[in-house]
């Protein structure tokens, strides 16, 4: 009756004729996509939607706000738990 992401509930508790109606449960949307270093992660539907829906795009011309401009330096970026991200920056950027 409800599409996945979304619970039945009673919109009239204690009525004499209960009420049902679907209602967005975001604990059961899909995890956001992870984005490498040098993506961003951009939401592709309408934020009036039950559960985003996300792409990631390159970010031109920006580099990681750790990097400084060394011939081949390698950072190592640690974000969300678990999730290590190494890059080699050329030394002409």
């Amino acid at each position: 009756m409800c599409n996945d992401y979304e619970d039945l509930v009673v919109t009239n508790p204690g009525a004499c004729c209960e009420e049902f109606a679907c209602r967005c449960n975001p604990n059961k949307c899909p995890l956001p996509a992870v984005c490498a270093l040098n993506q961003r992660r951009v939401r592709v539907n309408n934020d009036t939607e039950c559960c985003a829906v996300y792409k990631c795009e390159c970010k031109s011309g920006v580099l990681h706000p750790a990097v400084t401009r060394h011939p081949w330096r390698s950072v190592v970026d640690v974000g969300a738990p678990g999730a290590i991200h190494s890059l080699q920056i050329p030394p002409n950027l």
